[in-house]
């Protein structure tokens, strides 16, 4: 197991259970612990190298990328019948404890249990959208765990400018990243196709060719 050891989460100590039961947060918890613990509905949390984060509400930035993406995404896999985008989902990493809530999965329909959470399945394909207090995370611990994991294709994307970076070839805990071409466009392995981020201040646009 390897970690870039960036989890700084302000967490709270403590939680309320859906019993109305106050426990106790550690900085440090077994999966079997994570699983069994009673998470109030109204919180997401993730494991991630043993450490449980919190992961905070999204700003409106990071919701109307996350929709942008999405959309494109799912106009995509129309030629694509045997994946499915579950966005916002929990996700147990294959022969990891990594349990992670990543902002899109895109998997194989035949290996994901419709009926059960987590996914416990490999994602082809892993989008997160940075946030304030979780670029860190993204950049650093959360890729090193897909990588291990070997999830083929990671993209991180950055409201705040639109820049999109694309991870592939995962191996020993690291991916190479893609370089852009000299009209900013990454290439997709996956959908097989180039693609870019156009953001004006106020809004983005997914182009693709």
């Amino acid at each position: 197991m390897a970690s870039s050891k960036s989890i700084t989460a302000d967490n709270p100590t403590h939680v309320v259970g859906r019993d109305g039961m106050r426990r106790p947060v550690h900085d440090q918890m077994s999966l079997q612990d994570f699983l069994a613990l009673d998470w109030p509905d109204t919180q997401h949390w993730e494991l991630i190298w043993g450490a449980p984060v919190l992961t905070p509400a999204p700003i409106p930035f990071h919701q109307h990328l996350y929709f942008e993406l999405g959309y494109w995404m799912r106009r995509e896999l129309e030629n694509k019948p045997e994946f499915i985008l579950l966005p916002d989902e929990d996700v147990l990493l294959p022969g990891s404890d990594n349990y992670l809530r990543p902002d899109i999965n895109i998997f194989r329909r035949a290996e994901v249990d419709m009926a059960k959470v987590p996914v416990r399945a490999l994602p082809a394909l892993v989008v997160e959208i940075l946030s304030p207090s979780t670029g860190g995370r993204d950049w650093g611990d959360k890729k090193i765990a897909l990588a291990e994991a070997g999830v083929p294709e990671y993209w991180i994307a950055d409201p705040s400018t639109g820049a999109l970076a694309i991870h592939l070839n995962p191996a020993k805990g690291n991916y190479e990243p893609q370089i852009m071409d000299a009209d900013g466009f990454l290439a997709s392995p996956f959908f097989g196709r180039r693609l870019r981020i156009q953001f004006d201040g106020k809004t983005y646009r997914v182009e693709s060719r």
